[in-house]
Formats: C-alpha cells, structure tokens, sequence
C-alpha cells in the first residue's frame, strides 16, 4: 500500500502490541468514538474519515471526534477530559480509538550517481530496419535522498470502564502520502482489533 525504497524494508509494520486480555468484552462493541490525536484539521478529517470506514464496514457504528468536537479542545486539560467524556457517552458509543503520532525520525543517505549513452533510433530502407546511434556520454551526479520513519500508537479503550484494553505501536516507512498511509494503518489496525474481538468478524 505504501511504496518503499528498498524492498527489504516493510512499508508499514506492527513494532509492539499489549492486551488486556481479562478486560476483553464477550461481544464486539455497539458504537467506537475514533479521535485521531492531532491539531491539524486536514490530518484529522483524513484518518478519522478512514478509520471510521473500516469499522462501518464490519457492521459497527463509528463517531468521528472532528463531527462533534469543538477543533481547540486539548484532551491533557482536566476540564477537557471530563468534557470529552461525557460528549462521547451523549453520542451513544461505549468504546474509544485513538491514534497518535509519537515521532518522526529522518535518515539522508548517498544515492550514486551513473553514466549512460543515450540512445536513439530512426526508420531507414525499404526492410523496416531501425538504425541505432548513441550520443555522447552523459553523467548523472551523486545525490541524497531523505528516509522518514513514523512512529504511530493506536489505542482501545473500554468508556464505561475508563480502562486501555488494546495498545498497538507499528511505523511507516517513507509513506507516499496520508491518504495511502491511512489506508494501509486502518486495514492492519482491524485485522488486530478483530482477533482480540473488540470489532466483529
């Protein structure tokens, strides 16, 4: 879903995972609250949006945080919390997924440069033979490219209980873009989430 630069290097991989395995419910859960831990709106509406898919299509309900949150509430503040609570109870959902961006980190490597001849052709003769000449050598110069790793967290929370069943920590390896990240995190963190049974199958 993502490309990469060398194949030996996974797009996206789950790093470390934890279960609170006597905490886990019998049944999936009715309605999930998805709040993706940012201040960018654009980030947010992308992953909340994603996400929230991959859970309806398991036949569960799904609330974005960004369709009944005000954009400036910060969930480290006391009253904050306590606000946010209770919204998610009023909006009918008795579990809640966050996904936060823990670290980014950045690696320059030496990409080589190389030497070729151009190549051209042209129709000539009454054969339909090609004719094939070379131009002079050309050099491409030595250049960087720029790696980047994120550290991504996805966790599961039980609201009536106020307790963490689920932790995933996984990172993306130079993602193409948002969109594709999403696309591939939201497929990898349901394949999870439904072998714990916190979604349905």
């Amino acid at each position: 879903m993502l490309i990469c630069i060398t194949a030996c290097t996974p797009p996206q991989q789950i790093l470390g995972s934890w279960v609170n395995h006597e905490a886990l419910p019998k049944v999936p859960y009715k309605s999930i609250f998805v709040l993706a831990l940012t201040q960018n709106i654009s980030a947010k509406l992308t992953v909340e949006n994603e996400l929230a898919k991959a859970i309806a299509a398991r036949g569960q309900k799904a609330v974005r945080s960004s369709d009944i949150l005000m954009p400036n509430l910060k969930s480290e503040d006391e009253g904050s919390r306590e606000l946010l609570a209770k919204v998610i109870k009023d909006a009918g959902c008795d579990a809640v997924m966050t996904v936060a961006l823990l670290d980014v980190k950045s690696e320059e490597r030496l990409e080589k440069g190389v030497t070729y001849y151009p190549l051209k052709h042209s129709y000539y003769g009454s054969y339909n033979r090609y004719a094939f000449y070379y131009f002079e050598e050309v050099s491409e110069p030595d250049y960087y490219i720029t790696d980047n790793t994120y550290y991504i967290e996805g966790n599961f929370y039980d609201l009536a209980k106020n307790q963490l069943l689920w932790s995933v920590q996984s990172d993306s390896y130079n993602p193409t873009s948002l969109e594709s990240w999403i696309h591939g995190y939201s497929k990898l963190l349901i394949k999870h989430l439904k072998k714990e049974g916190l979604v349905k199958k």
